[in-house]
């Protein structure tokens, strides 16, 4: 079965399936055959992460013809929304769904009630789930697969996929019969809203390297005098009150740290859509491919944040010490979350690249800037 073969995609975690004795893939199962029985369609749904070009299938698809797009269907549970790979999925499927206009495409399905999922949570995934049109399935799980309340719940689910199918291809008629004058017109609101969001975001972008040097800073400090205090036979106890002060140095660093992490991948996240409309429009409209050049300067700006810093990197502790005490266990923490955050956004940040390298070629990605 090829890419276009597939209505929905089904994303999961494999031990949420293996820990409810597979009860992830049968309520899959259940809601082909539910869709099926009522509609009179078949929905066909690609539900196995491990598959070779599991992304890429669903790229393709969103990539490709407007009107012939995919449903992402994430099975949102604790361990779904702390997955990397979960999260880095549904950001970006969010983000491209949104660029054409097809929020509707993601359709999650609450299955285990996760903390913290409201619209303004500063997890950027927790905010993003809360605002869609997500199925709440967390009192159905335990009940018997039979239940009329199981089946009605499968039913309601199969015939709102049906009802947002129709609803998603007219929106795609409508925006494949659009004039050339009216994309152009989109280019150009597009850009506006990039613009209006690129400088608080390009203020957001510099912040890991200047962490990562307080970092440091700290932890050579305490650790030299940790290995004078080894050196001199000092007691364990004033060898334990230094890793103590270390502690209290860096956890501040660590949350600051984490509060603008939290911030870049937001507004990363938030900026990502108009970026894939833009770059699309501009494919359609080549001569009006300077309209990107503010975009170019602020995407080699944050690139150069991301490349990793000449020799040892910015974080991290030296082996045996965080569970020593409170104050590095919470800045380990910190520390562990922020670099999620880091990593989602940065991960956008170079996909924009690579588009922009497509679109131009790497020279006028990398020189454009003129100093």
């Amino acid at each position: 079965m090829t890419a276009t073969d597939f209505d929905a995609f089904w994303s999961y975690t494999h031990e949420d399936n293996d820990r409810s004795r597979n009860r992830v893939l049968k309520l899959a199962e259940s809601l082909k055959d539910e869709f099926a029985l009522s509609t009179g369609d078949e929905l066909e749904l690609f539900v196995d992460k491990d598959s070779l070009g599991w992304g890429d299938l669903w790229r393709e698809r969103i990539n490709g013809a407007i009107g012939d797009v995919p449903f992402f269907i994430p099975i949102v549970t604790p361990k779904f929304v702390r997955s990397e790979e979960c999260r880095r999925e549904l950001i970006e499927f969010s983000g491209l769904a949104k660029s054409r206009g097809l929020d509707k495409l993601l359709l999650p399905i609450l299955y285990i009630d996760v903390p913290g999922l409201k619209s303004d949570s500063d997890d950027v995934v927790h905010a993003l789930i809360a605002r869609t049109q997500y199925v709440d399935w967390t009192k159905l799980r335990l009940l018997d697969p039979e239940d009329p309340r199981v089946l009605q719940a499968i039913n309601d689910l199969a015939l709102k996929i049906k009802e947002l199918q129709n609803d998603v291809a007219e929106s795609s008629l409508r925006e494949e019969t659009k004039t050339a004058e009216e994309t152009e017109d989109d280019l150009r609101e597009t850009i506006r809203a990039i613009s209006e969001r690129l400088e608080r975001w390009m203020e957001s972008v510099d912040f890991d390297k200047i962490a990562g040097a307080h970092w440091r800073a700290a932890v050579d400090e305490r650790v030299a005098r940790v290995n004078r205090l080894i050196q001199t036979r000092a007691p364990e106890n004033a060898v334990f009150s230094t890793f103590v002060q270390l502690g209290k140095e860096l956890l501040p660093i660590a949350l600051n740290r984490l509060e603008k992490a939290k911030s870049y991948s937001r507004l990363t996240i938030e900026l990502d859509p108009f970026v894939n409309t833009a770059l699309r429009l501009v494919q359609m409209h080549r001569e009006h491919s300077g309209l990107l050049n503010s975009l170019r300067d602020g995407v080699n700006e944050a690139y150069l944040n991301i490349e990793p810093p000449t020799g040892r990197s910015g974080f991290g502790f030296p082996s045996g010490v965080v569970d020593r005490n409170k104050h590095l266990t919470d800045a380990d923490a910190a520390l562990r979350a922020a670099t999620t955050f880091v990593m989602e956004g940065n991960a956008i940040v170079l996909e924009w690249r690579e588009k922009l390298m497509a679109l131009d070629g790497p020279e006028l990605v990398v020189l454009h800037r003129t100093y």
